[in-house]
């Protein structure tokens, strides 16, 4: 029997791969998250310390600005692939969501969250 449609993925192949970036993007928050309070904890440690570095002692608090720009890059781009899941999630219908083991109040409850909560 042949698709009459044209996309290269059944709906349940999507929502498999939904549910599989929505645990990696999970992961990686996490993970930016530790980088992050590690750099603060890094960054309050050596701002005492600063006042008294010589010239190529500064290379410290670039590589520091450097690893927090990162970090900001990376929660951003979490924070947009969660938009887009959750926009996702609101646009099944009642049988899609059965078929992945949510209710629809669950859906709309996670739709709800703000980007920076996993």
């Amino acid at each position: 029997m042949a698709r009459s449609r044209s996309f290269p993925f059944s709906d349940q192949e999507k929502r498999r791969n939904s549910v599989k970036i929505q645990q990696q993007t999970n992961l990686l928050t996490q993970r930016a998250l530790t980088v992050g309070e590690a750099l603060d904890e890094s960054a309050e440690s050596s701002a005492a310390g600063n006042a008294d570095l010589h010239f190529t002692d500064r290379a410290l608090p670039l590589a520091s600005l450097l690893r927090i720009l990162h970090g900001l890059g990376t929660a951003y781009r979490l924070g947009r692939e969660r938009c887009r899941q959750r926009r996702q999630l609101m646009e099944m219908d009642d049988r899609e969501l059965k078929d992945i083991g949510i209710t629809r109040e669950q859906a709309e409850e996670e739709a709800r969250k703000p980007i920076w909560k996993g």
